[in-house]
Order: structure tokens, then C-alpha cells, then sequence
């Protein structure tokens, strides 16, 4: 209870709502003010208990306190589902009220009451339920567009990431198989007839037996040493391409490294979204259900008079 409070005036209560099992509940809280005064019964604006001579203004100021840092995008989510809520509730508050007023006079006095009020305030009702109606109505499709907004941005960046996580693997397909290709061009069956038209073969295939062994095996010596140079050319060359080979797998695995990455946190997003657009769906459900009750309301109304 606040120190403003006057009895048989005013009461003012001040309290802090601390939200548990809701996301990031100990990074705010909810300041709530509530005001009770007694005003003049000119200044009624219901036509069932405008006949009551005696009654009270029931004000509620609430606002979010936050305790840490919170991201802008998240704070503004965070406050349009908390007055959303209060809104709500508040409907539900003012409603029980008034059906508590209603339920303590007697059947007389409700039609008295309707008697006196209701030629005065009809149109200024009207007009004013047509109001509200409408910026409901406004506002409900504004946040429609903006989770559609919000939900749009969210599928293309995953379908984005997919494509390029597919353009990747792709990629280092078309160079392993490059590699397996070249691979097998470098075999030693695929050189032989290069190794076999080679002058010192020709010269050790067409010499007589009868020659010096000595210039035989100087020919054999050639051979191999046309051989070895040969063999030591292959392998540099297959060397170069197993390097290269190497270094595209490596820049492969970094870019599947930063798309796996940034993965985790586009779902986290999505996930909070759907998360947020389901509470949002239940708090203008409850806000619905709230209207077609005051609708049903004011038809009895008419009916009864």
C-alpha cells in the first residue's frame, strides 16, 4: 500500500511482478501501480449502473523494469506480449467488476439505472465500441504482418544456407572426382609405351649379344637413369596435384565449418520466433474472447431494453 493512499479516497498500490518460466525472466520484471478513487457518478460511462450514485475508478500503470541488458529486438518483443497481457487481464479485471456491481442491485434499480443512462450515451456508446473495435482490429493485422515480416526474413536465410551448404558439397565432389581422374592417368601402364620408345631402348633391343657386356650395361644404366628421371617427373607433377587437392579440401572443410556455425543460432532465431508467435496467437485469442463477450454483453443489453 502506498503512502498516497487516503481511506475512502484514494488507494494506491505499488508491486513488482517477477515472471517465472518465461525466457529471460531474470533479466526484467513488471512494475505495476494501481489507483482506486472515488469519482462523481457524472462521469460514469456505462448505462446499466450510471444510476449508482456512489462508485470507484479502478486505474492500472504498469511498465517493464529491466535488470540487465537486454538486445533491442528482444526488448520489444518482450514488451508487446507483457502489455498485451495486461491488457488482457485487465479486460477480464474490469469485467468481473462491472458483473459484481451489476449482481449487487436489485432488478429495479437495474432497469432504473438503464432508463436514465441509456438515451444519453447511445450514440457516444456506439461510437466509441466502433473505435475500439477498429484499432483492435488494426492492430491485430499489424503484428500479423510483422511476424509474417519477421518469418519471411527467417525462411530465406535458411533456405540460403541450404543452397550453399548444397553449391559446397557439390564442389568438393567435382574435385575429388577431378583427383580419382587424375589418379589414374598417372599410372605406370598408362607410360609404358613412352618408357619403350625411348633411344636406349631401342638400342638394347637391336644390339647384337656378341657386343662388349660393357656397353650393354651402359645402355641398361641409361635405361633406368631415363627411367628414374622420368618416374621423378611423374611424381612431382602428382605431388603438385595431390597438394592442390589438399588445399581445396581444407578451404571446403573451413566453409562447412562457418555454415554449420551460423546454423545453430538461425534456428535458436526461428525457434524463438515460433515461440513468440504462439504466445502472441494466445494472448489475441484471450483478447478475442474478451470483445465477444462485451459484444454479447451489449446485445443483451439492447435486447433487454
Amino acid at each position: 500500500m502506498s503512502n498516497l493512499t487516503r481511506a475512502g479516497e484514494v488507494y494506491v498500490v505499488n508491486n513488482e511482478v517477477n515472471n517465472e518460466g518465461v525466457p529471460f525472466a531474470d533479466s526484467f520484471y513488471i512494475s505495476v501501480h494501481i489507483c482506486i478513487v472515488r469519482v462523481s457518478a457524472a462521469d460514469v460511462q456505462d448505462d446499466v449502473i450510471a444510476g449508482v450514485t456512489e462508485w470507484c475508478q479502478y486505474s492500472c500503470y504498469s511498465s517493464v523494469q529491466y535488470k540487465k541488458s537486454v538486445w533491442g529486438v528482444l526488448k520489444g518483443q518482450l514488451e508487446r506480449a507483457t502489455y498485451s497481457g495486461m491488457e488482457g487481464i485487465h479486460r477480464d479485471v474490469a469485467a468481473a467488476l462491472r458483473d459484481y456491481a451489476i449482481g449487487s442491485m436489485s432488478a429495479s434499480d437495474v432497469r432504473a439505472a438503464k432508463a436514465i443512462g441509456q438515451n444519453a450515451r447511445k450514440k457516444k456508446r456506439s461510437k466509441t465500441t466502433s473505435s475500439d473495435f477498429g484499432h483492435s482490429n488494426k492492430k491485430t493485422k499489424d503484428d500479423a504482418q510483422r511476424i509474417s515480416w519477421a518469418h519471411g526474413i527467417l525462411n530465406t536465410s535458411l533456405v540460403l544456407s541450404a543452397l550453399l551448404l548444397v553449391v559446397l558439397n557439390v564442389n568438393l565432389f567435382a574435385k575429388v572426382q577431378y583427383l580419382e581422374t587424375v589418379s589414374k592417368n598417372l599410372t605406370l601402364a598408362s607410360h609404358c609405351p613412352a618408357l619403350l620408345a625411348t633411344p636406349f631402348t631401342d638400342q638394347l633391343l637391336t644390339s647384337d649379344p656378341n657386343d662388349d657386356p660393357q656397353e650393354i650395361w651402359e645402355l641398361v644404366k641409361n635405361l633406368l637413369a631415363s627411367q628414374k628421371a622420368s618416374y621423378s617427373a611423374e611424381l612431382q607433377q602428382m605431388g603438385s596435384h595431390l597438394l592442390q587437392a589438399t588445399r581445396a579440401l581444407d578451404q571446403a572443410d573451413s566453409e562447412l565449418h562457418i555454415v554449420l556455425d551460423r546454423l545453430p543460432h538461425s534456428l535458436d532465431v526461428l525457434a524463438d520466433a515460433v515461440k513468440e508467435h504462439i504466445r502472441e496467437e494466445q494472448v489475441m485469442g484471450k483478447i478475442s474472447d474478451v470483445f465477444k463477450r462485451i459484444e454479447t454483453r451489449q446485445l443483451d443489453n439492447k435486447a433487454q431494453t
